[in-house]
């Protein structure tokens, strides 16, 4: 069984020297096997990540030489951010 985000980290990965050779330090958005687009901002990316995922799972995370692709630890671990919206009670 694949985990949740697991691949959107093989994703990023894959695509980790192409994003450090362009956008080193910038944040990526992640969707399944696509890279969504690459963002100034942590909150442009999630914005991004989110409105492509309609609400589903996707990678959002700081391109990084020190950060490690996979067997991240918290609290550099990727988190998955639900919607405000998805917690509302009505």
């Amino acid at each position: 069984m694949v985990a949740i985000l697991d691949v959107e980290l093989a994703t990023y990965k894959s695509h980790l020297p192409a994003l450090l050779a362009c956008a080193e330090n910038r944040w990526v958005a992640i969707r399944g096997t696509s890279v969504v687009g690459v963002y100034h901002t942590r909150e442009a990316a999630v914005e991004a990540g989110f409105n492509a995922s309609g609400g589903g799972p996707f990678l959002s995370m700081r391109i990084s030489r020190a950060r490690p692709a996979a067997g991240m630890s918290p609290p550099q671990a990727p988190r998955f951010i639900a919607p405000s919206s998805a917690t509302s009670t009505s």
